[in-house]
């Protein structure tokens, strides 16, 4: 694998690519539709991301990640991410990624629209 270095193990810059990739899923899971949301002029852009390393991921393990909105704010949203490696059966390591809902046109952070906030609501009461 290509993500590996020489050890066998995952490369850092791929752990943050999996969370990124990862956190699409996780905004439709919270109601935000990238379509439409672009479509409306807006987005999210990450503003912080904290990673730990908790343990090796080897080549040919089998990863996931699950994701859990723990802050709502009037633009922002914290989630946090783990990443299990299936194949060994443990976290493998775990993310906390703060994001600003983004206008497109402005280039700036603005507040959650209504209907999308009402949204991201009903998904932190289920943390």
């Amino acid at each position: 694998m290509w993500e590996c270095d020489s050890l066998g193990h995952l490369n850092s810059p791929f752990y943050s690519r999996i969370f990124d990739d990862a956190s699409t899923g996780a905004m439709l899971h919270f109601g935000f539709s990238m379509v439409d949301a672009i479509a409306a002029g807006f987005s999210w852009a990450d503003v912080k991301l904290e990673l730990e390393y908790l343990a090796e991921v080897k080549v040919n393990s089998v990863l996931s990640v699950t994701a859990r909105l723990v802050s709502l704010g009037r633009a922002s949203i914290v989630v946090e991410y783990t990443m299990h490696n299936d194949t060994a059966g443990v976290v493998a390591a775990t993310a906390r990624i703060k994001s600003v809902c983004f206008d497109l046109q402005e280039r700036k952070s603005m507040p959650w629209p209504d209907a999308l906030r009402t949204r991201l609501e009903q998904q932190l009461t289920r943390c």
